[in-house]
């Protein structure tokens, strides 16, 4: 999806992308999720949601003015990232369930590494929403408005 721009004009909890991944055999033990947004929001919003079956918070992050948290199996940490409004923000968030070890960069910088759901996996039916988290399997339902590239 490489240089693929996702604008969500309004605020609703109808905007959003859903990706239908494929080729996911086994569950997840490692997920790494890198993205571009630009948000004039004050409020929490959600750039990337993973849901399963059995789990609407499979793996998902937002962010809100000063904050980012990322959730795992409905489990989360948040990072003290402070906010830098109306600027675009290169976002990556990695989690590696063999140390349960998770890590999140804005803009390339290194924020201090977290541990949550260590020996946890992810299920390998999944579904993907930008823009929105979703509550439940190939659900939506939090409101957002801003740009993904």
């Amino acid at each position: 999806m490489k240089g693929k721009v996702f604008i969500f004009p309004k605020q609703t909890s109808t905007d959003y992308v859903s990706l239908t991944p494929i080729n996911i055999t086994k569950p997840l033990e490692k997920v790494s999720v890198c993205l571009r947004s630009f948000s004039d929001l004050i409020h929490t919003y959600s750039h990337f949601s993973l849901a399963t079956p059995g789990m609407g918070s499979a793996f998902y992050f937002y962010e809100s003015s000063f904050s980012s948290s990322v959730y795992i199996n409905q489990d989360s940490t948040t990072f003290m990232t402070g906010g830098e409004p109306f600027d675009w923000r290169h976002t990556c968030v990695t989690w590696d369930s063999d140390n349960g070890v998770v890590q999140i960069w804005i803009n390339g910088k290194l924020y201090p590494r977290r541990v949550c759901m260590k020996g946890s996996s992810i299920a390998a039916k999944t579904s993907v929403v930008l823009g929105q988290k979703q509550d439940s399997f190939e659900g939506q339902s939090s409101l957002c408005g801003h740009l993904l590239e």
